[in-house]
């Protein structure tokens, strides 16, 4: 049997439009009626909260696009895919599942919560065909393997990947300090290396909690 490992990093898509559409979803607070409060609020306070909500939009694939694609088949080295142009990374991400040979199982931690959903709406999004598998299987296959699933399916028994790896005495992704939350502002930074290692060492730690739990 195959494992493909994988997981993703995402960033926010930042557009006028998008902007736009943040700026107009946040309003004064109701309890502000003085012109001058309201004009203070909307020069010094509303500008933070737009650039924070618009900095959250790598988590809605509305909002967010792919910056890697990360992946280690069986025991081979895991490699990370980046591209600066999105719809050749998903067309190199997709490629890569779908060479996979049948019965290949797709192992993550709540990728098909989010990795997986994320990549398909970015690949319509794109105008690309989502290929078959993992996404049009049979509902009694196989191919799909979640980690936090497995650990606790019910959500009040939830885990981070972070928590597992300290159970299970996996080195954690995490441990030099840098998550997921980081990603983005190391993007603006252009420290692209960092993610790189980052996004790899997601991949190793999530396949080594996989053979602690299988």
């Amino acid at each position: 049997m195959t494992t493909m490992v994988l997981d993703c990093e995402t960033i926010p898509l930042i557009t006028d439009e998008i902007r736009k559409e943040v700026a107009d979803s946040i309003r004064v607070p109701g309890s502000y009626s003085k012109p001058d409060t309201i004009a203070n609020w909307e020069s010094s306070v509303k500008p933070g909260l737009v650039e924070a909500e618009l900095a959250r939009g790598g988590l809605d694939a509305t909002r967010g696009r792919l910056l890697s694609f990360s992946y280690a088949i069986d025991d081979d080295d895991p490699v990370c895919i980046m591209h600066d142009d999105e719809r050749t990374l998903l067309q190199a991400a997709m490629g890569e599942i779908s060479d996979c040979p049948a019965g290949t199982v797709y192992v993550g931690f709540n990728h098909t919560g989010f990795d997986l959903p994320f990549i398909r709406r970015r690949a319509w999004a794109n105008g690309l065909v989502v290929p078959r598998r993992p996404y049009k299987v049979k509902p009694w296959d196989d191919c799909l393997l979640d980690l936090m699933l497995l650990w606790a399916p019910d959500r009040d028994g939830r885990i981070s990947l972070d928590k597992l790896c300290r159970v299970l005495g996996v080195p954690s992704p995490k441990a030099s300090g840098f998550s997921g939350a980081d990603v983005w502002p190391a993007y603006q930074r252009g420290e692209l290396d960092t993610i790189q290692r980052y996004a790899l060492a997601d991949v190793v730690a999530t396949r080594e909690c996989y053979r602690r739990m299988r």
